[in-house]
């Protein structure tokens, strides 16, 4: 097409795309914008569990991290003490619910701010579900997630978290002769 066009039914489409592609533009987003309008306190609501959640992990993450044995990862799994159902049954049901909102936390905390694949594994680490092991082993595994926990774990003196290298991986840490524990400095 010239560039150049006198034709005034060029002009005409010309001007009728823009106009098309303005209301087009701003209509997506117009049920959007007068939904937050009517439901401010709810935004309001959003944003201050945003901002306490944010500062809440920043603080409960690193406690928990330099909680955890640094064998968790390698040792067997752990079974129930002799003693009465019920406070081990409640202690399941708490620490599953405690689980499952940090592991909520945490998705969200992939898009919002905050610590969200340390808090998803924090999260993981409280549920109980089947194949949780490898989940976990396959997450922590990641050296940028094993380093920063054991950064985290480095700075209030605790050794690092051990985790078994992968059946199929010939990684070997320095000074382990047999290949079987990764520490990821």
């Amino acid at each position: 097409m010239p560039t150049n066009c006198t034709d005034p039914s060029h002009e005409w489409l010309t001007a009728e795309a823009a106009r098309q592609a303005i209301i087009l533009s701003t209509m997506g987003l117009q049920p959007i914008i007068d939904w937050l309008s009517t439901h401010r306190t709810l935004m309001w609501w959003s944003g201050g569990l945003s901002i306490v959640t944010f500062v809440g992990t920043l603080i409960a993450v690193p406690v928990l991290l330099v909680k955890m044995p640094p064998d968790y990862f390698v040792r067997e799994t752990l079974k129930p003490p002799g003693e009465h159902w019920f406070p081990w049954l409640l202690r399941k049901v708490l620490k599953n619910f405690a689980g499952l909102i940090l592991l909520m936390m945490g998705i969200a905390m992939l898009v919002l701010p905050g610590q969200g694949v340390l808090t998803i594994l924090i999260g993981l680490t409280l549920l109980d579900f089947p194949g949780k092991r490898s989940f976990e082993l396959m997450l922590v595994r990641q050296r940028p997630v094993l380093r920063s926990i054991n950064w985290i774990r480095r700075r209030r003196g605790r050794q690092p978290v051990q985790v078994e290298a992968p059946p199929d991986s010939d990684e070997r840490e320095p000074g382990s002769p047999t290949g079987q524990q990764t520490t990821a400095e």
